[in-house]
C-alpha cells in the first residue's frame, strides 16, 4: 500500500514537472539564429570591379557576391541605413541613415574607419567624387562635403533639398529638390554656375559618363536630358505613370534606366541617341523603384524598392534574379525543411537548414501562404481576386481560384488568408467571408459570411472564424454555426487551435491573447503584455506554448498551463505580422510585411521521448489523446513528428497499432 501511494505521488510530481509549467533554469533565445530576406532596401550600389553588390536598408548594410548573390556580410545598425556608395578604388564603403551619421568602412579589413557627424537630420544620400578624395552627403536640410583622408567637413550647401551627383571630372556638383530646380555648383570656386528649371520636384540626377549630359527624374512623370555646356533641355522622356524616383546611365552612356514611383513601379530603358523608350521591365509592385544601378560591364541592372531587389539582363530585357523582403505570412512545410513567405509581389521558398532562398513564385500583392498536409501543394492569396495553388516540387502554378477582393477599409481583414483542412481536401479563404474550396475539383463549395480569420480544428470537423470582436465556431459538415465566443474588445485578428483541438487561442486589436475552451465554449484566460495589436498566434506542436506576434515589434511566448508570459523575443524593427513553429517545435519563425524573417532556435519544449511506447503526448498514460495526436499527423513525413512512434519518419498505420497495443498502459515507478 505504501509503495503504491509513493508511486502515485511520484507520478503526480513527474507529470507536474513535465506539463505543469516551465522548469526553472530553462532558457529562451536572446537573439535569432538566422535571418531570411534582406529587409526594406533604400539604395543599391555595385563595387567598381562589379564583384560586390551593396544594399542599404532597415537592417543595415548588406554586401553580396554580385555573381551568385550569396551573402557576404551584414553590417547591422538598429536604426537602419538609407544610402550607400563605393569609393572609386572599391576599398571603402560610405553609408548613412536615420542616426544622422555618415560612416566609412574598410571593405578588406571589415571594420569601420571613420564617423562623420554634422547632419542634424537623417542622411539619405552619399556619393564619392571621381578621385575619391571628397565625399558628398545629403540630409533633408543640407549637402555636406567631406575631406575623406582628413575625415572632416569642408563645406555645407544649404540650398539643396534633393539628390546629388558629381560630374565625371569632379569639378561640378549637381543637386536638385523640392524647389523644382537642378543647381550646378563649382566645387573649386564654391559658387553656383547654372540653374535648370523643372515643373515639379526633382527626385534624382545623373551625369553621362562623358559629362556632357545630365539626366533628371521629375515629379511630373518625366525624365529630362540636359546639355550641360549649353545649359538647356535637349529631350523629355515620357512613359512613366507616376513621378520618376531614380535614373542612371549605363557605363557606355548609350542607355538610361529610370525607376517609376508609387503605383508605377516599372523600370524603363531609354536609348539616348535615338531618344526613345526601348524596354519596360515589370516585376516590382507597390512602392516606387528607389534606386537603379548598372554593373560595371553594363550587362546587368539592379533595381530596388521597399519590397524587393531585382536583377535584369539588359540584352535579353528580362528578370534574372530577385531578393526579397519577407514575412507578412509564413508557413513551415510539414517536414520542416522548407519555409514559405509572402512578400508583396512574390512567394519565397526557403531552405531552413541552409537559410537560403530556393524559389521565388510571382503573385501580385500576396499576403498569405499555407502548405497542404503532405507539403506537395502551397496556396497563396492576397489583395487580388486570385488564390493560386503551386506544385512545391516543380515550383509551378497548378490552379487559380477566383475570389472577390476583401473590403480594403476593414481593420480586421487587411488581406486574404488561406488555410487547408487537416485532410487537405478543403481550402478555406478569407475575403468577403470565409469561402470553402474543393481542392480536387478546384471549385467553390460554401461561404460563411462576414469573417476576418479562419482555422480548422485538428479533426477537420470545426472551423473557427473571426467575426469582428467575436469568434464563431462552425460545423463544416452541416455548414452551420454552433457557437459565439465573445470577449475581445477590438477586432479578432488571428486564431489557432491547440494540437488536441480542446483549446482555441485568439489575438486581437485589444492587445490581448485569449484562450477558449472549445468543448465548454467559454473564455478561460486573458493573456496581457503586448502594447499593440496581436496579429498572429500559434501553438507549439506539443500544445504547451503559444507564440504571439504583435505590432509592438515583439514576439511573446506564453505557458498554456500556467497561463502566463515566459519570454519576450526582440529583434524586429517594425510590427510583427506572423509566427509559426517548425513541426518539431525546435524553431520559431517570425516575420512581417517589410522586414526579414527571423528564425529563433533552442525553443524549450514540453515534448520529451515517451517514457513508454505509445505515450505520444507524454502524459504518463496511453489513451485516446495519444490516438488523436497520431491521427492529427497521419500521413505526414518528417524526422521529428510526435506522432511518429516507431521512428520511421512517417506517421502511418504502424504508429496507430503501437499506440493501440499499449492502450491503457502507464508509468511504473518503484521506490525503495
Amino acid at each position: 500500500m505504501k509503495k503504491t501511494l509513493e508511486s502515485v505521488i511520484i507520478l503526480i510530481v513527474f507529470s507536474l514537472l513535465l506539463w505543469g509549467g516551465w522548469v526553472e533554469g530553462q532558457t529562451f533565445p536572446d537573439k535569432p539564429i538566422a535571418c531570411l530576406g534582406i529587409g526594406r532596401i533604400a539604395e543599391i550600389a555595385y563595387s567598381p570591379d562589379g564583384k560586390l553588390l551593396a544594399m542599404a536598408g532597415n537592417l543595415g548594410i548588406w554586401l553580396f557576391d554580385a555573381n551568385n548573390l550569396t551573402e557576404k556580410i551584414l553590417l547591422q545598425y538598429t536604426q537602419g541605413m538609407s544610402c550607400v556608395s563605393f569609393s572609386p578604388d572599391g576599398k571603402t564603403l560610405a553609408f548613412g541613415g536615420w542616426d544622422k551619421i555618415v560612416r566609412l568602412w574598410n571593405i578588406e579589413e571589415k571594420k569601420e574607419i571613420a564617423v562623420l557627424a554634422g547632419h542634424t537630420a537623417s542622411a539619405y544620400f552619399v556619393v564619392f567624387s571621381p578621385d575619391g578624395k571628397t565625399l558628398a552627403s545629403k540630409s533633408s536640410k543640407t549637402v555636406r562635403l567631406w575631406d575623406v583622408e582628413a575625415e572632416k567637413e569642408i563645406t555645407v550647401f544649404k540650398e539643396s533639398t534633393g539628390p546629388v551627383a558629381f560630374s565625371p571630372d569632379g569639378k561640378t556638383l549637381a543637386f536638385g529638390g523640392r524647389d523644382k530646380m537642378v543647381r550646378l555648383w563649382s566645387i573649386e570656386e564654391r559658387k553656383q554656375m547654372a540653374v535648370l528649371e523643372h515643373n515639379a520636384t526633382v527626385f534624382s540626377v545623373a551625369y553621362s559618363p562623358d559629362g556632357e549630359i545630365l539626366a533628371s527624374a521629375d515629379g511630373d512623370k518625366t525624365v529630362r536630358l540636359w546639355n550641360i555646356e549649353a545649359e538647356r533641355e535637349i529631350a523629355v522622356f515620357e512613359g512613366h505613370t507616376s513621378p520618376v524616383y531614380s535614373v542612371v546611365f549605363s557605363p557606355d552612356g548609350r542607355i538610361l534606366a529610370s525607376g517609376g514611383g508609387d503605383g508605377d513601379s516599372t523600370v524603363r530603358l531609354w536609348d539616348i541617341e535615338e531618344e526613345r523608350e526601348i524596354a519596360v521591365l515589370k516585376g516590382h509592385c507597390g512602392w516606387g523603384v528607389n534606386s537603379v544601378a548598372f554593373n560595371p560591364e553594363g550587362r546587368t541592372l539592379a533595381s530596388a524598392n521597399d519590397n524587393t531587389v531585382r536583377l535584369w539582363d539588359i540584352e535579353g530585357k528580362k528578370q534574372i534574379a530577385v531578393l526579397g523582403v519577407t514575412g507578412s505570412s509564413i508557413a513551415f512545410s510539414p517536414d520542416g525543411r522548407t519555409l514559405a513567405s509572402a512578400a508583396a509581389c512574390t512567394v519565397f521558398l526557403w531552405d531552413v537548414a541552409e537559410g537560403k532562398e530556393i524559389a521565388a513564385l510571382e503573385h501580385k500583392e500576396v499576403t498569405s501562404v499555407a502548405f497542404n498536409p503532405d507539403g506537395k501543394i502551397l496556396a497563396s492569396a492576397g489583395w487580388g481576386e486570385t488564390i493560386r495553388l503551386w506544385d512545391v516540387e516543380r515550383k509551378k502554378q497548378i490552379a487559380a481560384l477566383e475570389h472577390p477582393s476583401p473590403n480594403p477599409f476593414s481593420l480586421a481583414s487587411p488581406s486574404l488568408k488561406v488555410a487547408f483542412s487537416p485532410d487537405g481536401k478543403i481550402l478555406a479563404s478569407v475575403g468577403d467571408g470565409v469561402r470553402l474550396w474543393d481542392i480536387e475539383e478546384k471549385k467553390h463549395i460554401a461561404i460563411l459570411e462576414g469573417h476576418t480569420d479562419v482555422a480548422f480544428s485538428p479533426d477537420g470537423k470545426i472551423i473557427a472564424s473571426g467575426n469582428w470582436k467575436e469568434i464563431l465556431l462552425w460545423n463544416i459538415a452541416e455548414e452551420k454555426e454552433i457557437a459565439h465566443l465573445g470577449g475581445h474588445t477590438d477586432d479578432v485578428l488571428s486564431i489557432a487551435f491547440s494540437p488536441d483541438g480542446k483549446t482555441l487561442a485568439s489575438g486581437g486589436g485589444d492587445e490581448t491573447v485569449r484562450l477558449w475552451d472549445v468543448v465548454e465554449k467559454k473564455e478561460i484566460a486573458v493573456l496581457e503584455g503586448h502594447t499593440d495589436w496581436v496579429n498572429s498566434v500559434a501553438f507549439s506542436p506539443d500544445g504547451g506554448m503559444i507564440a504571439s506576434a504583435s505590432s509592438d515589434k515583439t514576439v511573446r511566448l506564453w505557458d498554456v498551463a500556467e497561463k502566463k508570459e515566459i519570454a519576450i523575443l526582440e529583434g524586429h524593427t517594425r510590427r510583427v505580422n506572423s509566427v509559426a513553429f517548425s513541426p518539431d517545435g525546435k524553431i520559431l519563425a517570425s516575420g512581417n510585411y517589410d522586414d526579414a524573417i527571423l528564425l529563433w532556435g533552442e525553443i524549450p519544449t514540453h515534448m520529451e521521448s515517451p517514457a513508454i511506447p505509445g505515450d505520444v503526448n507524454g502524459d504518463g498514460v496511453v489513451n485516446l489523446f495519444d490516438l488523436q495526436q497520431v491521427a492529427s499527423q497521419f500521413g505526414q513525413v518528417s524526422a521529428n513528428l510526435r506522432g511518429d512512434v516507431n521512428g520511421d519518419e512517417t506517421v502511418d498505420i504502424l504508429d496507430l497499432v503501437i499506440v493501440g497495443s499499449h492502450f491503457g498502459g502507464g508509468f511504473v515507478f518503484e521506490t525503495y
